[in-house]
This record gives structure tokens, C-alpha cells and sequence, in this order.
């Protein structure tokens, strides 16, 4: 019965830390749910669950048997939450997936289909016509030699449409690598951080499944006379006319705030950005166990990967808060009350600690 008791209040309380996990983290994480919309002047493209982070762009169901084309040359974007980078350390980063299918289905030697897929970070700077925002953006390479993939800026005073590379400064670029840009699912990462002389930080990542092998991996830093704005409030895509895909589905567009300014407190370890090293940190850190890429919330070692090392970098830290101390281990909580949080919170339980 003792026992019993004791599992309850455990349970209790894990429940009570869950709820106020879940109020820290809408402050620093923004599932981008919409509404989304088609970009002015780019009218194809129905959009399916456009009030969600996993909207449909074109055909709900592909039909490998013929080409709609229905999400070809699709422009797409969304509103969310302003996020300025007002302070050095602060970072925003956008993450997420697409599956791309009834693409053109390029050989590896085909120009085509170029850089016809990008998605970028915007300050919309109240223009109701897709024209004239500021932010960054990252193209697709594709096959051997050109087209290259890049990071670029989209700077003040351009008058085109957000995801258009006309009026853009490409500021890195990378030869396609002999792995095709066709039918796949890709892993979509753009990180963006400020640094203390005012410059900014970015990196951004493609990566395909065992389908393709694609990858690609560029960063570079803007300078701060060249920054066109510190403040981004929009999220958007293009699948362009040669790309010719039929279906565009994204899963789990979500942009998350770190750093200073955002509740973060630079209390390594603290992976939720609450300024205490505690168990809502592991939590997180289960949940995002596995994923590469720059920027991770959980990547407390800086290796853009999470795993076990970083399970080992929040274990070191348990306890700590502005101007604390490292406590010792005896105070990381017992596995069983780790584990009633990640069962709260829905986080996979296989062969981690």
C-alpha cells in the first residue's frame, strides 16, 4: 500500500510537471498551424489541412499512374508568432518534413529540375502582396555539377515575391553532389542565429531518405550592414513549375526560439529554455533523441546531434540554475519518475536511458 502511495504521488506530481512543461514550451516553440495560403500571383496548389503544421499542397492521394501536376508551381506560406533575435545567442530555427511525389523524376546529368524546391524564414513587414519581405532562404541542389544549392538573403528595398531568387543575394552556394532531387522524403532544417558583433548565423540542411541518399549542408554568416531584419514572422515553400509535382504533404513545420531573450536564462543543459536544469529537460531531449541538424533545443554538446552524450551533458548539470552550482548525480531523479514523464508526454520509450 506503501508503495502504492508512493507510486501515486510520483505520478501526481510528474503530471503537474507535465502541465506547466507544456505552458513553457508554447513560449518558445510555434508549430507553424496557419492559416496557410497561396502566395499572390500563385493561384495553383489547393491546400489541404491548412490550418495545421502538416498542410497538403496538390493531390491528396498521388496517382503514380498519371501527372496532375497539381502542385506544381505552388507557393505557400504561413504566419506565426514574431520572433526578433534581439540579443547574441538568440536563435530561431525552423524544422520539419515534405514528401515530395509525381516529381519530374530527373536523371542525375538533367539540369532540370534545377532549384525548384525552397523555403525560407520572412519578415513580411506588413506587405499584404508577397512582395518586398526580407529573410533568408535555401534552394535545392540536384544530380552532378549545376544547378547549385544555396542560402540566400532576400535584402531591403527587393520588390519580388519571397521565394523568388530575382532581387535575392545568394551568399553560399553548393555544387550538386550526384544525388537526385526527385520523388522523396526530405528532412528540412534553417537555423538562424545572431551572434555579438551583430552578424548572423546560418545553416540549413536537406536530407532525403535511403530513396535518393540526398543531403545537403550549407552555412555561412551575413554580416550586420547586410542583415536586412532581426525580426522574421513568416514561413513559406515553393514547388517550382520544373519540379512539376504533383503532391507536396509537410509534417510537423515547427519553429522554436533559444537563446537569451526567449526565457533561456544560458543555463547549459537547460534544454526547454524554463532556466533550470530539471527533469522537463530530459523529457525534451527524449523526444528529440536521434535527430541531426544545427540549432537542436536538446543538442547540449553543440555535435548537431542528439543522443546519448547529451542525455550525459544534462545529467552533469541536473539542478543548475543562473549562478548555481553543478549538483551531484544522486539528485537526477530515479529512472521510474523519468519515465512517467515521457509516458505524460507521449515521448518514445525504446533503448534510451
Amino acid at each position: 500500500m506503501r508503495q502504492a502511495s508512493s507510486y501515486l504521488l510520483t505520478l501526481t506530481a510528474a503530471a503537474a510537471i507535465v502541465f506547466n512543461l507544456g505552458q513553457i514550451a508554447r513560449a518558445t516553440t510555434y508549430p507553424v498551424t496557419g492559416t496557410w495560403v497561396n502566395a499572390v500571383n500563385f493561384p495553383t496548389g489547393t491546400i489541404t489541412d491548412g490550418t495545421t503544421n502538416n498542410p497538403i499542397v496538390g493531390d491528396l492521394v498521388d496517382d503514380p499512374s498519371a501527372s496532375s501536376d497539381a502542385a506544381k508551381n505552388a507557393e505557400v506560406y504561413s504566419p506565426f508568432p514574431n520572433v526578433t533575435l534581439a540579443q547574441a545567442g538568440d536563435t530561431v530555427t525552423f524544422t520539419g518534413s515534405v514528401l515530395l511525389q509525381g516529381t519530374v523524376n530527373s536523371a542525375a546529368t538533367s539540369g532540370t529540375p534545377r532549384t525548384q524546391f525552397r523555403f525560407g524564414l520572412f519578415q513580411d513587414n506588413g506587405d499584404a502582396n508577397n512582395n518586398g519581405w526580407v529573410g533568408y532562404l535555401m534552394t535545392n541542389a540536384h544530380g552532378t555539377g549545376t544547378p547549385a544549392g544555396s542560402i540566400s538573403r532576400k535584402p531591403s528595398g527587393n520588390t519580388s515575391t519571397f521565394l523568388s531568387t530575382t532581387g535575392a543575394n545568394a551568399l553560399v552556394s553548393s555544387m550538386g553532389n550526384g544525388t537526385v532531387f526527385n520523388d522523396d522524403t526530405y528532412a528540412l532544417n534553417l537555423s538562424i542565429q545572431r551572434l555579438a558583433t551583430g552578424d548572423l548565423q546560418l545553416s540549413g540542411s536537406i536530407t532525403g531518405t535511403a530513396a535518393t541518399n540526398f543531403t545537403e549542408s550549407l552555412s555561412v554568416t551575413d554580416p550586420a550592414a547586410t542583415v536586412p531584419s532581426y525580426a522574421f514572422n513568416r514561413l513559406g515553400f515553393l514547388t517550382g513549375s520544373n519540379l512539376g509535382a504533383d503532391r507536396a504533404a509537410y509534417t510537423s513545420l515547427t519553429v522554436t526560439t533559444t537563446g537569451p531573450s526567449f526565457g533561456g536564462g544560458g543555463v547549459a543543459g537547460d534544454y526547454n529554455g524554463n532556466a533550470v536544469v530539471d527533469a522537463a529537460d530530459y523529457v525534451l531531449w527524449r523526444s528529440m533523441s536521434g535527430q541531426s541538424g544545427t540549432g537542436l533545443a536538446a543538442d547540449g554538446n553543440g555535435d548537431s546531434m542528439v543522443d546519448a552524450a547529451d542525455f550525459d551533458y544534462w545529467r552533469a548539470r541536473f539542478g543548475n540554475a543562473p549562478g548555481s552550482g553543478a549538483l551531484t548525480s544522486g539528485n537526477v531523479p530515479e529512472p521510474t519518475t523519468l519515465l512517467l514523464f515521457a509516458m505524460a508526454l507521449g515521448a518514445p520509450l525504446a533503448a534510451r536511458p
